[in-house]
């Protein structure tokens, strides 16, 4: 059984007021950092007064993860039996539209669409070859559907909605049967949030390769004990070696937040 190594920064840092919020996906754009909300909100975090704006509201859509392709945002959206990855427009003031959307089509043994993970990985730390449009291949794990990652190759959009026909083209196995509440590509590397009320919350880090279909584990790490609970931590981004956090408590509101955690010693450095 692998190690879980202690959480490997010592200060964690509240960021803003969540707490009205359901912090969920976490993503940075050119040092910005934006927020999923399940609730069907995005926000974007500002520095400049510690606050939380929202930029696009969605009322009713279940976000739960976001990341970023081909200088666009996208969101992905958990939907009973039709999971979908949005794509998102900015508007001149900052705010932020849904323009295409792709449904993606659910693997064997998936039967419910709970898709809670979602991440952009670039096409040259892939070995499926030149995406179809985007640049890369996005990395899917569902809830119902544990030790496994899906990748899927979505063609571009041109504005359409609920574009059908989008397959997985590969399954990773991975060596952890814990249920994945996201995942991130940074620093070479893919980190995986495992979110399961029966173990304690926690991160793994595995790297892809170009010729080998298969993902090599190599550490995983225990998250900040906060208000005296590991748990329900749904959101991750790192940049270099800050990791950013995000946690929904559906039963203690005040325990939603998200952290920034700087100076880690985080596997691999940069």
């Amino acid at each position: 059984m692998s190690t879980t190594m202690p959480f490997p920064g010592r200060t964690v840092i509240l960021l803003g007021d969540t707490t009205h919020y359901e912090p969920s996906g976490l993503v940075l754009v050119n040092g910005n950092l934006y927020m999923a909300s399940d609730d069907g909100y995005i926000y974007l975090y500002s520095n400049l007064d510690n606050t939380w704006k929202e930029v696009l509201d969605d009322n009713g859509s279940d976000f739960e993860s976001i990341t970023y392709a081909k200088k666009k945002l996208m969101v992905g959206i958990e939907e009973e039996k039709k999971p979908k990855i949005a794509r998102l427009a900015m508007n001149n003031d900052g705010t932020l539209q849904k323009t295409s959307s792709w449904i993606l089509e659910l693997p064997n043994r998936v039967k419910l669409g709970d898709m809670e993970a979602m991440t952009f990985v670039p096409e040259e730390y892939c070995p499926f070859g030149k995406a179809k449009h985007y640049g890369g291949f996005f990395f899917v794990a569902f809830q119902s559907c544990l030790g496994k990652i899906f990748v899927y190759d979505l063609p571009k959009g041109d504005g359409k909605t609920d574009i059908k026909g989008n397959k997985s083209i590969h399954t990773y196995e991975i060596n952890i049967h814990q249920s994945s509440s996201d995942m991130c590509f940074a620093n070479g590397a893919l980190y995986v949030l495992f979110d399961d009320n029966s173990n304690p919350n926690m991160f793994a880090v595995y790297t892809t390769h170009r010729k080998s279909k298969k993902l090599t584990y190599q550490k995983q790490y225990g998250l900040p004990l906060k208000n005296g609970s590991q748990s329900n931590y749904e959101g991750i981004a790192i940049s270099g070696q800050t990791i950013y956090l995000a946690r929904d408590d559906n039963n203690h509101s005040n325990n939603n937040a998200v952290y920034c955690c700087p100076s880690t010693s985080v596997f691999p450095q940069e």
